[in-house]
């Protein structure tokens, strides 16, 4: 119903999406105790991979029928979540056209390795061929 009212009959060419990880926040994302962040309501690690799995195609086939033909679709994700992410996708009748890596300034919390970086998974929608605003190659490099 929250896309039915925010997309008023229109539809969309493009989304951007930080859906929750499944991951605690508690001792995953809070700081040393500077900064304090609260559980999200859903997707906290509470979830089994299956139920994070559906809890994704659930949101993914929520979100179809307000995009136009060839809309492009940009998730991020944290690794813990790809293969979740990735089935939902499928089963929302979404290709999967790439993977982008977004590399931040600052390195997160972590026991062996610090990620400085997240993981964009990008779908289409439909038949029809995607917006390519990117060009490339068109005014050379």
């Amino acid at each position: 119903m929250s896309f039915e009212i925010l997309m008023d009959g229109q539809k969309a060419t493009m989304v951007f999406q930080d859906a929750p990880y499944n991951v605690p926040i508690n001792g995953h994302v809070s700081g040393l105790g500077k900064v304090q962040h609260r559980e999200f309501a859903m997707a906290s690690g509470e979830m089994s991979p299956f139920e994070f799995q559906q809890f994704n195609a659930t949101n993914l086939k929520a979100i179809t029928p307000h995009l136009h033909d060839g809309a492009v679709l940009c998730m991020c994700m944290d690794w813990r979540g790809a293969l979740a992410l990735q089935l939902a996708m499928a089963e929302a009748g979404l290709d999967q056209i790439n993977l982008a890596v977004w590399v931040k300034t600052n390195g997160g919390m972590g026991s062996l390795l610090r990620s400085q970086h997240e993981l964009v998974f990008i779908a289409k929608h439909g038949k029809a061929s995607h917006i390519n605003n990117v060009q490339l190659g068109k005014f050379k490099r």
